[in-house]
C-alpha cells in the first residue's frame, strides 16, 4: 500500500515536469544520464570486488591472476568514478528541471537559502527544500 502511494505521487511529479515545456527538457537529459551512470557504477564496483578477490586465485598456483587483479581494481576505480560523476551531473539536470517548473508555474524556488537571526543576535544559514 506504501509503495503504491509513494509510486502515484512519484508519476504525478513525473508526469508533471514532463508536461512543462521548460523543464521537460532537462527532466528527459537527467533520465538519459541516469540510467548509463547507475550502469557504469555498478559495474565499477563489480570489477573492484572481483579484482580483490582475484589474487586469491594466486594462491591455487594461477600467478597471472595477481596481475589481472590489480588492473581490475583500477579499471573498477576509472569506471565507477565516470559513473559517479555522470550520476552527480544527472542529479544537477533533474534539480535544474524541477527549478524550471517551479518558477515557470509562479512557485517559489524548491532550494532556498537564507541567512537568519538567532536567538541570542546572531546568525545562522538555514537551508529549505
Amino acid at each position: 500500500m506504501v509503495y503504491w502511494q509513494y509510486s502515484s505521487k512519484k508519476n504525478i511529479i513525473e508526469n508533471a515536469l514532463k508536461a512543462d515545456p521548460y523543464s521537460a527538457n532537462d527532466y528527459n537529459i537527467a533520465k538519459a544520464i541516469y540510467y548509463p551512470a547507475m550502469f557504469l557504477a555498478f559495474t565499477g564496483v563489480a570489477g573492484i570486488g572481483y579484482g580483490l578477490i582475484t589474487p586469491l586465485g594466486a594462491v591455487f598456483g594461477n600467478s597471472s591472476s595477481l596481475e589481472a587483479g590489480k588492473y581490475l581494481v583500477v579499471g573498477g576505480l576509472i569506471i565507477g568514478g565516470i559513473g559517479l560523476v555522470l550520476g552527480k551531473v544527472s542529479n544537477s539536470y533533474l534539480d535544474s528541471s524541477i527549478e524550471l517548473y517551479n518558477k515557470n508555474n509562479g512557485n517559489e524556488s524548491a532550494f532556498k537559502v537564507k541567512l537568519v537571526p538567532t536567538e541570542k543576535g546572531g546568525l545562522a544559514l538555514a537551508f529549505a527544500f
